[in-house]
């Protein structure tokens, strides 16, 4: 998907089916995705797992790409536009620690909010380039020089097979191990409702300290460059990993859910 997104250059077209996607959050999760789970459990994992992969897994780097390449365009640094998706991570992340306490599906109604929001904001954003860029891409100064052999070559380097094993071996695997950890969590907690608050509480925390370390995330991987920050990255999930296992109290849990803010920013950065 970042591919097909890096080709079609700053046009908005996967953007808007992604955003059409995320507007039916709620009536998927609610009328679809509900259901299908209680008539046959392996049909609804496919289906929400086809859902949330292209919207969220595929989407998410999709819509990052876009905006890295108009900071680009802009002149402006991509880490401190992403700070303010932190912020509003942190602020959904108390409001949603709340109403799923209350009724779950106001959680699922307000993601369709947010991502009708979303869509009224990609309608009246301009990203038109201006007369010189126009120019240059009419004689074809900016085209660059894709080809399927050039991608095919791409293979036989073997710093693509250690990031893809990167990618693999720690980004997928954490990614399997945080969505556990919500579980985990509240299992710390008297009652779930109460886990449920805090874990909530706890992120606004740890994405409000994300957003202030993302806006001087640049000068962070200038200044220790993006493999050395993709190996920092890697052992602060792997301290994560391996503290969990060891953790017997609800202070222990708190503080290694706010290292997932940490090493959440670093490979943002290191990769981009």
């Amino acid at each position: 998907m970042v591919c097909f997104l890096t080709n079609s250059g700053l046009r908005k077209y996967l953007l808007w089916i992604i955003t059409g996607m995320l507007v039916m959050f709620a009536p998927f999760f609610i009328f679809i995705f509900g259901p299908l789970l209680q008539y046959n459990i392996l049909v609804g994992s496919i289906v929400g797992g086809i859902y949330l992969g292209f919207c969220f897994n595929a989407g998410a780097p999709a819509v990052e790409a876009f905006i890295e390449k108009v900071s680009r365009r802009s002149n402006f640094e991509f880490g401190r536009a992403r700070m303010f998706g932190c912020v509003g991570w942190a602020l959904c992340a108390s409001i949603v620690g709340i109403m799923f306490t209350i009724n779950n599906q106001f959680v699922f109604w307000l993601g369709s909010g947010c991502a009708f929001i979303l869509a009224v904001l990609l309608f009246f954003a301009k990203t038109d380039a201006p007369s010189s860029a126009t120019i240059a891409n009419a004689v074809g100064a900016n085209h660059s020089a894709f080809s399927l052999k050039l991608a095919l070559e791409l293979f036989r380097q073997p710093k693509l097979w250690f990031l893809s094993l990167y990618v693999i071996g720690v980004s997928c695997t954490y990614d399997v191990f945080d969505q556990q950890f919500a579980n985990f969590f509240t299992s710390f907690f008297a009652t779930g409702e109460q886990g449920t608050r805090v874990f909530g509480y706890v992120t606004t925390m740890g994405e409000l300290l994300n957003a202030s370390i993302m806006f001087f995330a640049p000068l962070i991987i200038n200044r220790i460059g993006g493999k050395n920050a993709l190996l920092l990255a890697g052992t602060i999930m792997s301290v994560r990993i391996i503290g969990s296992s060891f953790a017997t109290s609800a202070l222990e849990v708190v503080i290694l859910k706010t290292l997932h803010m940490f090493e959440s920013t670093v490979p943002a950065g290191g990769l981009l």
